[in-house]
């Protein structure tokens, strides 16, 4: 998901299972995850209503015009995830399955990573060749109601990050 020139979001979900109704999951999910996203799309606006104020004299119509700004939200990816958890938690339908996510925010040069449940993603730095598994986790979705998720914040130097779901190890 692209906020901007320099803003995007990578989401990587993995549902249970590997027959149609987890097909039908992960497009529930997915809807979710975007109707979300939504809100942290629209651009600053400014609203004008026009309401008649009240006159006495009939001829005349006197207007009242109220500007209103609105200020676009500041995307806090443990705060989705957040809120994601809590709709797996609380709708009947969504907490049917177990599902895994992982969101990698990257904002110019830094990259945050939030997980519920997901394998943590490598860093694999090329100049001394090692790779080693980022230190971020959580818990699944939809398992406590208020659950937190806690996030990391890297920036790239020639290195890589690796993101993968438990697919790689089946």
């Amino acid at each position: 998901h692209s906020f901007n020139e320099t803003e995007h979001l990578l989401v990587i979900g993995d549902v249970m299972g590997h027959d149609s109704q987890a097909k039908f999951f992960a497009h529930t999910f997915v809807s979710y995850i975007r109707g979300l996203l939504l809100g942290y799309n629209q651009p600053p606006v400014t609203t004008t209503a026009n309401a008649p104020s009240e006159s006495t004299n009939k001829t005349t119509t006197n207007k009242t015009r109220t500007n209103k700004t609105e200020t676009k939200q500041t995307f806090v990816a443990s705060d989705l995830m957040a809120q994601l958890s809590n709709f797996v938690l609380t709708d009947h339908l969504a907490g049917q399955t177990l599902l895994t996510c992982q969101f990698i925010y990257i904002n110019r040069d830094q990259i945050e990573i939030v997980s519920a449940g997901h394998p943590a993603p490598l860093l694999i730095d090329k100049s001394n060749k090692q790779i080693s598994s980022l230190a971020v986790k959580g818990m699944a979705l939809g398992l406590m109601p208020g659950q937190q998720y806690q996030s990391l914040t890297i920036r790239l130097s020639n290195q890589r990050l690796l993101c993968f779901t438990d697919g790689l190890f089946e």
